[in-house]
């Protein structure tokens, strides 16, 4: 053996696990023992994009972003394949595969994707005949490489336009062909009706977790009839409709009365939904004996909380986002929250203070995750109220430090949570408006450089993604060495390390001879 392309094919194998796909990539380009040991790496995921044109024009100004695989290379190396990702309608061939391990399917369709023009000099128009004709296709094609395919589990759709909604043909396809799957994601999806929409909410009964974001979901009368005992988790963010017609905010309720075995809630609806008594006898009478993670929103008016607070179940994970919290909300929320919270999405409830953000960090002592707003450095008492969550994993948080001993003081409070892995202390996320709303005048954020107290947290020897942008830092080289020789597993920092903007380079080269990314 005289190289690395001498080694045997389960040896190369082994070396590809730790490699990521753009690497496996180059590396099976090496040579032809490579290649061979790399096939089932290689094709396990497969994205393919539309190789535009069809039917035989040729004036369309689409250039795939992914390489185009045709149907007979496809078909080749299906037995690998995982994941397929279908970018955009194709022909039939593409359809008529059969993937013995296929797993996950994604079908992504936007308005790049119409029939060509076949008007000289028009390029923008359309022939509408052969563009509907294409989408008709397209649904049969659809419904056909489900039916080959019963050991799909994660169905992904990319909808993105009202007439790519599937046809009934397709959700009786789901419905009969799949076996247990798992997950239906969809986003974009719009109003349908007649046995178009029967057959998609029977589909919906197969499945362990859905998740509708954006676009409008109809309502049929069907609905209250069907039972949904295997959805686990759901995921709701669609325009709701008011009239009798709609799926408004009350037959939402209804829907979810109807799956009793929920552990998971992501509802992303309106503020009536916290005068909604059915919404609030479900949980009052723990409809949802297992729920343990519900997220809530968009609250942007001024509401009452007490209600819905103290009716919670104690939960794992939660999240929030409304413009108010008052106190009184604030100790609802401690008695019904603080003794198993895990994972607590404040950032976007724009009422929980300072004071309020620092007792969760002092009281909840199975917390992994935490994101709030901001903490302000001066009214943090280590030596009277220690931060107990010992075991917290992921801090988002803005922290306001307008002195060099509150600087020391917040660097001494996170020493101690010697378990972080992920720290973003930066408002980048925020509006210029909820800052100036929330936040005081002209605040100074903490410094992250060795004369305010950085060599505190020597202590943090897992720290792999460290953010501070937004946050107007001056840091030295020393600064940065710092934490290259203290935090090991560093990967990843997002920020702008000075302002001035040679001096900030400077720190970003540092990074990259480590090979550590920067954003």
């Amino acid at each position: 053996m005289t190289g690395i392309t001498d080694l045997p094919q389960e040896l190369i194998s082994m070396v590809a696990d730790y490699l990521n796909r753009k690497d496996r990539t180059r590396f099976a380009g090496t040579c032809r023992n490579h290649y061979q040991a790399l096939i089932t790496h290689l094709w396990k995921q497969v994205h393919v994009e539309s190789d535009f044109p069809h039917y035989g024009f040729t004036n369309v100004p689409i250039t795939p972003v992914k390489p185009f695989i045709a149907s007979s290379r496809l078909e080749q190396y299906a037995t690998h394949v995982n994941l397929l990702g279908l970018h955009g309608p194709f022909q039939s061939d593409h359809y008529a595969i059969k993937f013995p391990r296929l797993h996950t399917l994604m079908f992504q369709y936007d308005s790049e994707f119409h029939a060509p023009s076949n008007h000289q000099g028009s390029p923008d128009t359309l022939d509408g005949t052969l563009d509907a004709t294409m989408l008709a296709e397209t649904h049969v094609n659809n419904a056909n490489l489900i039916r080959l395919n019963p050991t799909i589990k994660n169905l992904q759709m990319h909808l993105r336009r009202p007439e790519f909604q599937p046809f009934a043909d397709f959700w009786e396809a789901v419905a009969t062909t799949l076996d247990n799957p798992n997950h239906l994601n969809i986003t974009g999806i719009w109003g349908t009706g007649g046995d178009t929409l029967d057959s998609f909410w029977k589909a919906c009964t197969l499945f362990q977790e859905l998740s509708l974001d954006g676009g409008q979901v109809d309502y049929t009368t069907l609905l209250p009839r069907l039972a949904f005992p295997r959805l686990q988790r759901i995921t709701l963010n669609v325009f709701s409709i008011w009239d009798g017609r709609g799926f408004n905010i009350s037959r939402q309720v209804a829907w979810f009365r109807q799956c009793p075995n929920l552990t998971k809630l992501d509802w992303k609806t309106t503020s009536s939904i916290l005068s909604n008594e059915s919404f609030l006898q479900a949980l009052e009478q723990k409809v949802w004996p297992h729920l343990e993670d519900l997220s809530l929103g968009n609250f942007r008016f001024r509401v009452d909380l007490g209600p819905m607070l103290s009716r919670l179940p104690p939960l794992r994970r939660f999240r929030l986002v409304t413009e108010v919290f008052s106190q009184f909300d604030f100790r609802v929320f401690r008695e019904q929250l603080f003794g198993k919270i895990r994972v607590l999405d404040m950032a976007h409830s724009f009422g929980f203070s300072s004071l309020k953000a620092l007792s969760v960090l002092e009281e909840c002592v199975h917390l992994e995750e935490f994101k709030s707003l901001f903490i302000d450095a001066e009214e943090i008492d280590i030596k009277k109220r220690p931060w107990v969550c010992h075991g917290l994993k992921h801090l988002e948080i803005l922290i306001l430090a307008e002195s060099e001993e509150s600087n020391e003081q917040a660097f001494e409070a996170l020493s101690r949570l010697t378990n972080l892995e992920y720290m973003d202390f930066g408002p980048d996320k925020i509006t210029v408006s909820d800052i100036e709303k929330y936040l005081p005048e002209d605040y100074r954020c903490l410094q992250w450089s060795l004369d305010s107290g950085l060599e505190r947290l020597s202590t943090l020897k897992k720290v792999r993604n460290l953010g501070f942008a937004s946050t107007e830092q001056e840091m030295m080289e020393e600064d940065l060495e710092w934490m290259l020789d203290n935090w090991p597993l560093l990967e990843e920092v997002k920020g702008e390390f000075s302002g001035d903007a040679g001096y900030h380079n400077v720190l970003v080269d540092m990074l990259k001879e480590r090979h550590i990314a920067h954003f």
